[in-house]
């Protein structure tokens, strides 16, 4: 069950994380840039965190 949740987070999680990165190589006039780079360090969090959920049947599993 939490390998098949982890991966319907990464999805999207990678998706987002994604968006992030364009938003720091912006230029624009808002505030992308500021919002990216204070939204980065919880989104790679996020994405280590469904990492460690992933490995999870691979540390079970007796080899």
């Amino acid at each position: 069950m939490a390998n098949d949740l982890a991966h319907q987070i990464n999805n999207p999680l990678q998706s987002l994380i994604n968006l992030l990165y364009m938003a720091k190589q912006s230029d624009g006039v808002g505030d992308e840039k500021s919002l990216a780079l204070k939204l980065e360090s919880e989104f790679e969090r996020l994405s280590s965190l469904t990492k460690s959920l992933l490995e999870l049947p691979k540390k079970a599993s007796p080899q």
